[in-house]
């Protein structure tokens, strides 16, 4: 079996380098590949008739008749710089804010980008920056400074203002310029030095107007407080003398019962006692009676004397 060697020198050898060559070249000349957050518009003469937002390799016609146009997916971030402007209440602050967009990977919105843009993100920036920087100044009068800066989280409406920044912003860039806001957002927040003192009184004076508002509702709770201890005090006093004045009166029908039974008994020991009882209640310790021995009750004394003398002589 005859062996052909490959070399330069034989003219077989290179018809079939050169047929070769030329088949690479013509398939790199006719390929090419979309990378993983990238689109690729085809341009016809200038003109594009082609755009591809997936991944993967794709054949064209070779160059100078088609070429492609590399669109770049991936997210970036814009800053508005610092703005001076006016919130709702009349106050006055400077914002910074910023935005992160990026083209998304749809057909429509990479033909938009390039058209009005041009392929060029640093346009695209100044652009956001600007509309960034229109937006603020509508956001911002609907807000005031107590709404962007305060102590109290529910005083606080930053997440809100962000919201509608982003939405502002979307509804003018998306349709015309083939962008999509991911988020708005506020980057720094400053009060000018003339301002912060005013500021700082009328946050003083707003704490003033609460701490005398929640006084006054103190003052008007413990008013009401006080207002039902003392009703309801009267209404246990009263039922409490309405049962002392039933338990007495229970107690002076016994006692009645009592005494009318003791009459029964001994009507003499009866007078006698009820007699004691009445010297009781009349004298006390600095009382000074001068009564005759023969009177009611002193006449049951001596009564009881003489008998007692009567039975000792007796004995």
């Amino acid at each position: 079996m005859k062996t052909i060697k490959f070399s330069f020198k034989n003219p077989i050898s290179r018809i079939v380098s050169a047929v070769f060559f030329l088949f690479i070249t013509g398939v790199f000349a006719v390929s090419f590949t979309v990378r993983e957050k990238q689109a690729i518009v085809l341009t016809r003469f200038g003109k594009p008739v082609r755009t591809i937002v997936d991944p993967g390799l794709y054949f064209r016609l070779p160059p100078p008749v088609e070429k492609e146009v590399k669109v770049d997916l991936r997210l970036r971030t814009t800053a508005s710089g610092l703005y001076s402007t006016q919130l709702k209440d009349g106050s006055i602050i400077v914002i910074e804010a910023f935005v992160v967009w990026k083209v998304p990977a749809n057909i429509e919105s990479v033909k938009t980008f390039v058209s009005a843009l041009g392929n060029n993100t640093a346009e695209a920036a100044v652009q956001l920056r600007s509309i960034l920087g229109s937006s603020l100044q509508t956001v911002a009068g609907s807000y005031t400074m107590q709404n962007l800066i305060n102590t109290e989280k529910k005083e606080l409406k930053l997440d809100d203002f962000e919201k509608e920044l982003a939405n502002i912003i979307t509804s003018k860039t998306e349709s015309v310029y083939g962008v999509e806001i991911k988020t708005a957002g506020i980057e720094r927040l400053m009060v000018p030095e003339p301002i912060v003192a005013s500021t700082i009184q009328a946050m003083i004076e707003d704490r003033r107007v609460l701490a005398q508002k929640t006084r006054s509702e103190g003052v008007e709770r413990a008013g009401q407080i006080m207002s039902n201890a003392h009703s309801e005090s009267r209404r246990i006093i009263a039922k409490a003398k309405t049962s002392a004045s039933e338990i007495e009166a229970e107690a002076r029908k016994k006692a009645a019962e009592i005494y009318a039974s003791a009459y029964e008994k001994d009507p003499e020991l009866y007078k006698f006692t009820r007699g004691v009882d009445t010297l009781k209640k009349l004298m006390n310790q600095q009382t000074t009676l001068i009564l005759k021995t023969d009177s009611y009750p002193l006449n049951y004394i001596g009564e009881f004397s003489q008998t007692d003398k009567k039975e000792k002589k007796d004995e």
